[in-house]
Formats: structure tokens, sequence, C-alpha cells
């Protein structure tokens, strides 16, 4: 699971977290970079996304000036970003459709909370469409692309998050007629 924040300066930032069922403050030992910044932590060992503080104090050095420590609490489901679905499955029922249906990615977030966000690219088109089931059906014409390649990503709906994250694209799965 990875929370992801932006500090926003020229320096080492460190971030310490704690949250309910965690015995001690722990720091980020798994950083997410951004031009050399800390920008963000995956952690790893969350069991739960559900409605709990988290608790993150970001702290660092610059050269240029003293870096006063920040403290935030944040609510866990609202600052996950949930990993992409891992399984594409391509069925296609006759040249004019095709059946996409792919996995509900992993992690302690219920299935019923994700939006997924799927874009369609073809010879010389491409095309976004956004989805709160894990299975499309896309009719085609006779004259449409004669590859058809598909990229899937995922999001905590605004039922189960006020503002979810989208995790990265999925691998790249192809239809060649």
């Amino acid at each position: 699971m990875t929370l992801a924040g932006t500090v926003k300066h020229n320096s080492c930032n460190t971030s310490f977290y704690r949250y309910e069922g965690l015995e001690h403050t722990s720091q980020c030992v798994d950083y997410i970079k951004s031009n050399g910044v800390n920008v963000g932590c995956t952690f790893p060992s969350l069991e739960s996304s559900d409605y709990k503080d988290f608790f993150v104090c970001v702290n660092g050095s610059s050269e240029s000036k003293p870096i006063r420590s920040s403290y935030f609490i944040f609510q866990l489901q609202n600052i996950v970003k949930p990993l992409p679905p891992d399984y594409l499955n391509l069925t296609v029922k006759n040249i004019f459709e095709i059946n996409l249906k792919w996995s509900i990615p992993k992690g302690p977030i219920p299935a019923k909370c994700f939006i997924y966000e799927v874009v369609l690219t073809g010879d010389e088109t491409s095309w976004m469409t956004t989805t709160t089931e894990n299975e499309i059906h896309i009719p085609r014409t006779s004259n449409e692309s004669q590859q058809l390649c598909f990229l899937i990503r995922s999001k905590v709906n605004i039922y189960c998050s006020e503002d979810g994250l989208w995790s990265e694209w999925s691998d790249e799965e192809c239809w060649i007629v």
C-alpha cells in the first residue's frame, strides 16, 4: 500500500508515522522519490485503510536554511494509492465484440470501493472510460483498428474516500486481428 504526500523544498526529508494498532512510532524505510526528493512513502505492513487516524511527522535538513518539522493527521482511506489491476483478461467473442476483465487490486481495500479508468488505443484512435465494475464489453465496427491495446488503473471511489489517488497503470494488454 502506498501513501503519498508532497513536501516541496530542496532538502533531505524524513517521515515518521504512527497509526492505531502500531505499538510505536516508525520511520519510513521505502520512500517515493521525485527528482531526488522524498515525496511519499510505501507502507507494506499496513493491514487496513478503513477510517483510522494516521499521524505523520516530516522533518529534514537543508543546506540553505533550517527546516521546521511538520505534523499531519490523515484519514488512511483518503491518502491510499492502490495497486493497479495486475491481471487483464481479453476475450474476443467475435470480431465485433470484445470483453475485457481485470483483477481487483490486491490489498485491504474492499472491492466495492474501487473505480477504474480504462484506456483503449487502436491504430489511430484512443478512447477512455471510467467504470465501477472490473469488466467492460466493447463493441467494434468492421472499419476499426487491426490492433487494440488496453491499460487500466484504479482509485478509491468517493463513497469510501474523500479524494482518492490513482494507481499506476497496469501492464498493457493487446489484441491483434
